[in-house]
């Protein structure tokens, strides 16, 4: 073996190191694992590479790291919208969020409900000034301004 195979061994070892301290941490969707490792010196083709051979054996899985956070985050009061959102903006699929959103069981009307109630107690609800900031405390927190069966 040369120096310089050494070397490329040495630098896949610290890769494929990093990115399972990273995954131990806490579950990372594909784009979010290859922006830490990239930020960590790595270059954009040997992260696109450690991501794919991760992906390959199911230590890195976007549904499921999808499925988590929406799990996560709907227990934390945030509606589907707000979710759809932030799975985005870590790179995840549209066609991945869409399907963890399909398969997971949530009542996204009590939800919004549930929401609603902790938010307005206490409060005049009849106060045309409360209502409205209560609808704008469902809008940033994902939901929609009506009750319907699938908010998107």
């Amino acid at each position: 073996m040369t120096e310089r195979d050494s070397f490329a061994k040495e630098l896949n070892d610290d890769l494929h190191n990093s990115a399972l301290r990273l995954l131990t941490r806490r579950a990372h969707s594909a784009t979010e694992l290859a922006h830490k490792l990239s930020a960590r010196g790595f270059s954009k083709g040997e992260t696109d590479a450690e991501c794919a051979r991760l992906l390959e054996v199911g230590l890195l899985d976007d549904l499921a790291f999808s499925h988590n956070y929406l799990r996560g985050r709907a227990n934390q009061g945030f509606g589907p919208k707000r979710i759809k959102a932030e799975l985005a903006a870590k790179g995840v699929a549209r066609d991945t969020i869409t399907q963890a959103l399909q398969e997971h069981p949530i009542d996204w009307n009590a939800q919004r409900l549930k929401v609603k109630e902790k938010k307005s107690l206490g409060q005049d609800l009849t106060d045309r000034k409360v209502q409205a900031k209560i609808q704008r405390f469902l809008n940033y927190r994902g939901f929609s301004e009506h009750a319907d069966s699938h908010q998107d």
